[in-house]
């Protein structure tokens, strides 16, 4: 079943929008045959497979991301569209903050923030009636890929002398995994170093925050305009978008329609 005038109103955004419309899908089509030309079979050397694949990766889900929001803006569905919105934008951050500087550093730290995640929801699954097996069993997988990655990125960042955007726990612990000398050591320094790395991670896949991320004076004003001014949309704290009150305690009204006319 469709909304109310559905129909009706994704025929007058086409109508009224088509401009816009229209470029959204062209500058998407040309991005998209750029991507589809690429590939990491192609010669890469001098070029981190880690770096493109993280960033080819975040590439491929804004333009998915980008192509959701169209549909939602052609339909009228603007306040999840808004929503999208700011998923592609903390997207594009990602993009740009690997790339910015320390690339082979950030793309690894941004790779292991899915597996500090999984490690989390592990330990709540444990915790929980009925899926206590379920989360020992992904605790079993998760914390093994967790430490291997810890490692290799430990090594990498001890080897480093300027500044480095993580917390500020993590060098000295990945210095000092690096240098035990004994197995024993060795797993415990890692031990601390996985800590170290997940408490950084469980903030933000920066290790500080999205405001972090967003620094330099163009995503710091779509950060504090439009990523602000979406949230109510994300946060279903938009209420006042789906449903009024008049002056009386005996009528809600309830808006189920599109509303095209914010698009």
């Amino acid at each position: 079943m469709a909304l109310p005038y559905e129909d009706e109103i994704a025929t007058n955004i086409k109508s009224e929008h088509e401009t816009v419309l229209n470029a959204m899908r062209e500058t998407l089509s040309t991005a998209v045959i750029l991507l589809s030309e690429t590939s990491l079979s192609s010669d890469l050397r001098g070029v981190d497979r880690h770096v493109c694949a993280m960033t080819l990766g975040l590439y491929a889900k804004a333009f998915k991301t980008h192509r959701s929001i169209q549909h939602l803006l052609a339909a009228g569905l603007t306040s999840d569209a808004e929503a999208l919105l700011r998923v592609l934008f903390e997207t594009t951050v990602a993009i740009h903050f690997i790339l910015k500087k320390q690339s082979a550093l950030r793309s690894r730290m941004y790779g292991m923030f899915p597996l500090v995640q999984a490690a989390k929801a592990s330990r709540g699954w444990q915790r929980t009636k009925g899926m206590k097996r379920l989360g020992k069993s992904l605790a079993k997988n998760s914390d093994g890929v967790l430490r291997d990655s810890v490692s290799t990125f430990a090594k990498r960042l001890s080897s480093v002398r300027s500044a480095h955007p993580f917390g500020p726990a993590i060098a000295p612990t990945a210095m000092a995994f690096v240098k035990a000398k004994t197995p024993q050591a060795r797993d415990s320094a890692l031990s601390a170093a996985v800590k170290a790395v997940a408490d950084a991670l469980n903030r933000h896949w920066s290790g500080q925050s999205l405001e972090y991320a967003s620094s330099g004076r163009d995503l710091s004003r779509l950060y504090q305009s439009v990523f602000r001014s979406t949230s109510s949309s994300t946060h279903a704290s938009d209420i006042t978008s789906h449903i009024s009150s008049p002056d009386t305690a005996y009528e809600i009204v309830v808006n189920l329609a599109p509303d095209g006319e914010q698009v």
